[in-house]
């Protein structure tokens, strides 16, 4: 019997952090390179969604995998990745207040997005969705909706290829036989993708994207 992949996906509030005196405190628990970024970043939301995205990745790694020595490297295109183990792969988003890990152990992509308002979403779309795209966002009740499922969707595909982020998201376009959400490259049909919608997270809309069909889960955590 062959065992299905999986993926694991978690998600932190990290509004505590917004509080300079709590992320000081964690700070030092993330690369130099992290720090920097905290430091340089203006508002606090950002700092502490900085620091979240570093402190997720080793709690959600030891939850899946248990403790190991592991190497984080960055790809060309720009994916972060395990480079010492193979059969461990990661990908992090954030938005609002909250920071999303999704673990797994085949090729993954995440990407996850706080509902926006509908009149900003439309000149988005205009610029990177097909126009079947543009008019099932206008038509829909909730158009903000509509379009952050779209556009994570297509984002967690980028992220799990590793290879769209010099190409951005025009090729791509978002189809859903039988409900299904499946992935046009180019205008033909990808098979060999899998996707999985998250509706967990408060006013968020969400994807994870694998290169093999995987069983899904997802735990809220605090960092």
């Amino acid at each position: 019997m062959i065992k299905m992949s999986f993926v694991k996906v978690f998600y932190a509030d990290v509004s505590a952090y917004y509080d300079e005196n709590a992320l000081a405190e964690r700070k030092a628990e993330v690369s130099d390179a992290r720090q920097s970024r905290i430091d340089r970043a203006k508002r606090p939301e950002t700092k502490a969604l900085l620091l979240g995205s570093g402190l997720i990745v080793p709690v959600a790694l030891k939850k899946v995998f248990g403790d190991f020595d592991y190497e984080i490297k960055v790809a060309e295109m720009g994916k972060p990745y395990v480079s010492n183990r193979d059969g461990v792969f990661f990908s992090v988003s954030h938005t609002g207040k909250y920071v999303l890990c999704a673990v797994s152990d085949t090729e993954v992509g995440a990407d996850l997005e706080e509902i926006a308002e509908a009149q900003t979403v439309m000149p988005i779309a205009d610029r990177f969705f097909t126009p079947l795209e543009r008019d099932a966002i206008s038509l829909s009740p909730s158009p903000a909706e509509a379009f952050c499922r779209l556009w994570t969707l297509r984002e967690s595909y980028v992220k799990m290829t590793g290879k769209g982020f010099d190409r951005g998201l025009a090729p791509l376009a978002m189809v859903f036989p039988s409900g299904t959400p499946k992935i046009k490259v180019d205008g033909k049909i990808k098979e060999d993708v899998f996707f999985t919608e998250i509706r967990d997270v408060y006013k968020c809309r969400g994807a994870v994207c694998t290169e093999k069909e995987a069983e899904y889960s997802i735990e809220k955590i605090t960092l």
